[in-house]
């Protein structure tokens, strides 16, 4: 190539690069500027009061007290006297919990739990009830769900977010809600409860949308996925675990409550504040709660507790949807449903342990071919997500056992319609402390229903036996 052509290439490289850089500086600016912040919900005081009394005829609730619309802009650190779903936990508490729910391949290694908390917290009060303040506040980015929710019904995508924190405040007159969902501490059945909640919301915006036509439950079903696709879609920075949080409660929720609406209108939808699900398996599969009662199964590892010194410092049921996306970590989401739709009860357990910590995760089964297929998915999920290698202990294919190094170990075991896992447990008392639980290991159904004020004192006969 002569001096000439030489030229004439540096030249259209030379042009090329500077379109490309000019390439690169529009999309970023487009990435910036693509969406204008939403602009905070403007509602009349008139429109308000008009809004309210709809929402309490739709509903069949009266407001028990006055409630009233802030309007003003909130962000995240605006100091609410209400608290949400997960704020009794403190620091330490979240980093025990974060360090627990890694371990049974809840959370992937490296999340900020507390961090991605509070960013979930948020979303969940995008529309809120402030009970203390008795004022509706909403963020600006509550108009997302309403446009969401209302598709191309623009003109009510602004009402929707305000209908929202109206139903949640009847429930907090009407029911004490938010007050009963802290007195119960096992998560499964809390998220079950939130899928009342939210459930019941949805079901009042649907009805505010439909006004006097009649229900037409298949289209309906789109606006409420249509919701929890945006929650996701909101939520997408925060881990898998509180994103699926976030989206059940009103997309398996509502389904849920319609249940009881086609049953018996909005006296079906009140009992279940008086008698609620006590699962997440319940909430998956209605029939388990309306055609033919099945409750969890409660467990109590009494061998465990006699054996450790102090007691649990995380104690936990997990419960089918949460064991779902462990296995959906490695199998597909169709599959994980299957395997984790035969679980019948669970109980995670963490125990300090000198420097360490040791978990325990005992989950029960409607048989014995229901737990294996457990056990061998979740072997397949600890095996990737932590790098594990089970070989079988004494011969026995229902066995395993993983070396964690520094003198601990990984068990797990099966035996009938129950699977025990134990992590990281002093490898010289492994197979002595798995061997005590199985020997003392009590289960046993849920009552029907569940007195709220005893909710949080059922292990504390524990100590008679300790």
């Amino acid at each position: 190539m002569n001096a000439w052509e030489q030229r004439k290439s540096d030249d259209r490289n030379s042009i090329s690069r500077s379109w490309a850089a000019l390439l690169i500086f529009l999309n970023l600016l487009a990435a910036c500027s693509w969406r204008k912040p939403d602009a905070p919900i403007q509602l009349s005081s008139d429109s308000f009061s008009a809004l309210k009394q709809r929402v309490a005829s739709l509903r069949g609730l009266p407001f028990k007290s006055d409630v009233s619309y802030d309007a003003k802009v909130y962000t995240a650190t605006e100091n609410f006297s209400g608290k949400s779903f997960d704020d009794e936990y403190d620091a330490q508490s979240v980093a025990r919990l974060s360090q627990v729910y890694k371990r049974v391949g809840l959370l992937p290694d490296g999340t900020d739990l507390a961090k991605a908390l509070a960013d979930f917290r948020r979303l969940q009060r995008l529309p809120y009830y402030d009970s203390g303040r008795e004022t509706i506040v909403l963020a600006p980015e509550s108009i997302r769900l309403g446009k969401a929710f209302t598709g191309d019904d623009s003109r009510n995508a602004q009402t929707i977010p305000v209908v929202f924190a109206l139903a949640q405040a009847l429930q907090e007159q009407t029911f004490q809600w938010p007050s009963k969902l802290k007195l119960i501490p096992a998560r499964d059945r809390r998220l079950a409860f939130q899928a009342v909640a939210r459930g019941d919301i949805a079901l009042t915006g649907l009805a505010y949308l439909r006004g006097d036509q009649p229900v037409q439950w298949p289209a309906e079903r789109q606006a409420i996925t249509r919701l929890a696709n945006e929650l996701d879609a909101m939520a997408s920075g925060l881990p898998t675990l509180l994103r699926a949080k976030l989206v059940f409660p009103y997309r398996e929720g509502s389904q849920f409550v319609q249940w009881a609406y086609e049953a018996s209108g909005l006296k079906g939808i009140n009992g279940l504040f008086a008698n609620p699900p006590l699962s997440t398996a319940q909430v998956l599969h209605p029939e388990k709660f309306y055609l033919r009662r099945q409750n969890p199964l409660r467990i109590i590892a009494w061998g465990l507790m006699q054996q450790m010194k102090t007691a649990a410092i995380i104690e936990q049921t997990l419960g089918e949807y949460l064991t779902q996306l462990i296995l959906a970590s490695t199998l597909s989401r169709s599959e994980a449903a299957r395997i984790a739709s035969a679980w019948t009860g669970d109980d995670l357990s963490a125990y300090a342990d000198g420097e360490s910590m040791i978990t325990s995760w005992i989950s029960a089964w409607e048989s014995e071919i229901g737990a294996q297929e457990f056990a061998r998915a979740f072997e397949t999920v600890l095996a990737r997500q932590r790098r594990l290698r089970f070989e079988t202990a004494d011969r026995q294919k229902d066995n395993l056992k993983a070396d964690l190094g520094s003198g601990r170990s990984m068990l797990l075991q099966v035996r009938g319609s129950v699977v025990l896992f134990l992590d990281s447990v002093a490898s010289t008392r492994t197979s002595e402390l798995a061997e005590r639980i199985w020997q003392d290991l009590e289960t046993g159904a849920e009552p029907t229903t569940l007195p709220f004020e005893s909710a949080q004192s059922w292990r504390q006969f524990a100590s008679r036996k300790r």
